[in-house]
C-alpha cells in the first residue's frame, strides 16, 4: 500500500477530510496526488459540550482512514479576522475552540500514526474570499473523478480539497 496524503478542514460543529492517493507526474514533470476519499465528520450527538464533539469527530477521522498508510496531515490553520464578524467570533471563543479542534487531530495523527503535521494558514490558502468563489476555484482544479468522491457540496469538504490543494502547490 502506497503512502498518502490527509487534508482535513477542522471545526467543533463538523470537519472535512480529503485523502489524497500516491505521487503520479504530470507532463511538465509535476508531482500531484489523485483526490480519492472525501466526506464530511459530524459528532455523534450535536446535544455535546463542543471539546466532546471534538473528541467524537477525531475518533470518527480515526476509524475513516483505517488502513491508509498517510505520512502527512495538511491542516488549516485558523486565523484572527478583522472585522465585525471576526471579532465576534473571537469574543464567543470559536477561535480557541477552533485551535483546540485543530491541536485534538494533530495530536492523534502524530502520536497514532507518526505523521508529520503540515498547517496552512487559512489566510494564505483561501484568505477571505466568500465560500462560493473558494469551492468554484477548487473544482476548476479537480477532475471529474475526483469530484465525484466528495460528499456534496458542504463547505468542509471543499476546504478539506483546497487545503490538500494547497500543500501540493496546486491552489493559491
Amino acid at each position: 500500500m502506497g503512502e498518502y496524503l490527509l487534508s482535513v478542514d477542522p471545526g467543533t460543529e463538523a470537519i472535512g477530510v480529503a485523502v489524497w492517493g500516491d505521487i503520479r507526474y504530470t507532463p511538465e514533470n509535476r508531482v500531484m496526488r489523485t483526490l480519492i476519499e472525501g466526506l464530511v465528520i459530524r459528532p455523534q450527538s450535536m446535544k455535546w459540550a463542543w471539546h466532546d464533539k471534538v473528541l467524537s469527530m477525531t475518533q470518527q477521522l480515526e476509524e475513516f482512514v483505517g488502513d491508509f498508510n498517510f505520512h502527512i496531515l495538511a491542516i488549516e490553520w485558523p486565523h484572527i479576522m478583522g472585522g465585525a464578524r471576526g471579532m465576534a467570533a473571537n469574543q464567543g471563543g470559536t477561535l480557541l475552540k477552533l485551535a483546540y479542534s485543530v491541536g485534538a487531530i494533530a495530536q492523534w495523527c502524530q502520536s497514532r500514526r507518526r505523521c508529520d503535521v503540515l498547517v496552512c494558514p487559512v489566510f494564505q490558502w483561501k484568505g477571505q474570499l466568500p465560500k462560493s468563489v473558494v469551492a468554484k476555484r477548487i473544482r476548476k482544479r479537480l477532475t471529474a473523478s475526483e469530484i465525484a468522491v466528495l460528499s456534496g457540496n458542504e463547505s468542509h469538504d471543499w476546504d478539506a480539497c483546497g487545503i490538500g490543494l494547497y500543500q501540493q502547490g496546486r491552489f493559491g
